[in-house]
């Protein structure tokens, strides 16, 4: 009855705040069988029952509510959500009608004396073959839901936006809190659904209209349910004995397992991930990271006309975190290319002191009357910052002509007293351990080794799939993975986050192979006295 619906308990703690959230979108990503669909009915009562009650000529209050629940087909929409739907409201209760869209009109009391109604419309509808905007078009509702929104084209949600708040109209209270609702299995990192619930990418001038719209509620919030075989794992009291263990034994996918019972964002088409140890989950924060003011920056490098920055900090329990990234892209990506170390110096130093400002200052001497304090010896005081960079770019030249090393010149844009270290070592499998080993780390027994900042997007999709080892194919039509991973728009980031995590000399001690009073500090790059000194 809709009454259970009403009753419902919370398949686990991350679907209840997807279901509560008061987002204008809000999606949550689960695996198979993780209550999604269940979650989503929850939802629509509450929804409902958020709308403002209107006093009919009798003294009843009618709280009332019009919902579209969207799927890509109807065979696909009768065999899922609405199965469910009916699993908690069946047919027989209020009027049904099956037709195209299917309809659900529904009526509960809220009260024993029924003094107190909710009335529910449910419209069923699906896009198939056909235009969005024709399927959408004079559409009143007061929410709507995206079934497996990761089946429908990014074209819906721009439709949405003008559908969804058109009911109850002014005259019945107006509607309160319109939204759209998504929920999804793991997608391609390519998928639109990735780039706005995750990566929460619109158009700037679109965003700032729409949160005017939305007023002081949030705009997107995304949530995941941890995967199958996680701690945590969601609505599994509600599944038969069994029930992932079956699909892993039988199922030999990887893409299936990944996406379906692990819930990682890992679309295998693009090559073997780099680091298969990253657990979105576990390894990004559930907010933006904030720079510990007592505790040193710690930057990596990578030089070259795609040069890349990363800023981590390591705790006193020795967690890695990364907390921003400052990348240059090709023009592909509608972004900045070719840059050379004067321009890129420049940059990291502007974005150090916006996004670091106390670090920066600590560093570049400022605080007395806007100068160096009177004490500035260089080599005598803790650094606040501290820069590693890719070994090969403290030799040759930019090839601009000029005969300074990138490491130079960029050391020279940022100032004299920012000193650039060559990293401890180029070796890749040494590179890739010093950020596996506190990928796979736990700290406290709690605590996981490396966490990243939600902020830094490139760096987390590198994680997911965009750092990889590309499949090649060998003379018998069978293929293999390179040796090394595949030089991209993500790898760039990803060497510079090598970098910065070889800086701790007792940690690289264990992985390379030698005794931890031994591992000394590589020399700091002389730049003289001339131009490029940032005198």
């Amino acid at each position: 009855m809709s009454n259970a619906v009403l009753a419902m308990q919370p398949v686990g703690p991350i679907a209840d705040q997807w279901r509560r959230s008061r987002a204008f979108v809000s999606g949550i990503c689960g695996p198979v069988g993780s209550g999604k669909t269940s979650t989503g009915v929850a939802k629509c009562f509450g929804v409902a029952l958020a709308q403002k009650p209107v006093k009919d000529k009798r003294g009843i209050s009618w709280r009332r509510a019009k919902i579209g629940v969207i799927r890509d087909t109807y065979p696909n929409l009768d065999g899922t959500v609405l199965a469910t739907w009916h699993s908690w409201v069946p047919k027989s209760v209020g009027h049904y009608v099956n037709d195209y869209p299917r309809s659900h009109h529904i009526q509960v009391k809220l009260n024993a004396a029924g003094t107190e109604m909710l009335d529910l419309q449910m419209e069923f509808i699906a896009i198939g073959e056909n235009r969005v905007e024709d399927v959408l078009r004079g559409k009143e509702w007061t929410a709507a839901w995206l079934n497996e929104g990761d089946r429908l084209a990014e074209a819906i949600l721009g439709f949405l936006a003008g559908r969804v708040g058109r009911y109850p109209g002014f005259k019945e209270g107006g509607c309160v809190d319109p939204m759209i609702m998504i929920d999804m299995n793991a997608v391609d990192t390519e998928n639109w659904l990735y780039r706005v619930l995750v990566d929460k990418q619109l158009d700037p001038a679109a965003m700032v209209a729409l949160q005017k719209a939305v007023g002081d509620r949030p705009l997107i919030e995304f949530y995941r349910q941890p995967g199958a075989r996680e701690p945590g794992a969601e609505n599994l009291h509600n599944l038969p004995p069994g029930y992932y263990e079956l699909q892993i034994a039988l199922n030999p996918s990887k893409d299936y397992l990944d996406r379906m019972v692990d819930n990682k964002f890992v679309p295998m088409r693009h090559g073997q991930p780099v680091y298969p140890e990253f657990n979105f989950g576990q390894h990004i924060a559930p907010a933006p990271l904030v720079a510990d003011p007592a505790r040193k920056l710690i930057i990596g490098l990578d030089a070259g006309l795609t040069p890349a920055a990363v800023v981590c900090q390591r705790t006193s329990l020795g967690q890695l975190r990364v907390l921003g990234e400052f990348l240059v892209f090709p023009q592909a990506e509608e972004t900045l290319s070719g840059v050379g170390p004067t321009r890129f110096g420049k940059g990291l130093k502007a974005y150090l002191a916006e996004h670091f400002p106390e670090h920066y200052a600590a560093q570049a001497g400022i605080g007395h009357n806007g100068g160096p304090p009177p004490d500035d010896v260089p080599g005598e005081r803790e650094d606040a910052i501290e820069i590693w960079c890719d070994p090969s770019a403290k030799d040759g030249t930019d090839n601009s002509g000029n005969e300074q090393s990138w490491m130079a010149i960029v050391q020279g844009q940022l100032g004299r007293r920012f000193k650039i270290r060559p990293a401890r070592s180029n070796a890749l499998h040494v590179r890739l351990e010093a950020v596996r080993v506190p990928l796979v780390n736990l700290l406290d027994g709690q605590f996981p080794g490396f966490l990243i900042s939600p902020t830094c997007k490139i760096l987390r999709k590198g994680f997911l799939s965009g750092y990889h080892y590309r499949k090649v194919a060998v003379g018998d039509g069978s293929g293999r993975f390179d040796v090394e991973p595949n030089k991209n728009m993500y790898s760039h980031g990803h060497d510079a986050l090598q970098y910065a995590a070889m800086a701790d000399g007792a940690a690289m001690a264990g992985i390379m192979g030698r005794d931890k009073k031994n591992v000394g500090r590589p020399p700091l790059v002389d730049c003289g006295n001339d131009y490029f000194s940032g005198e």
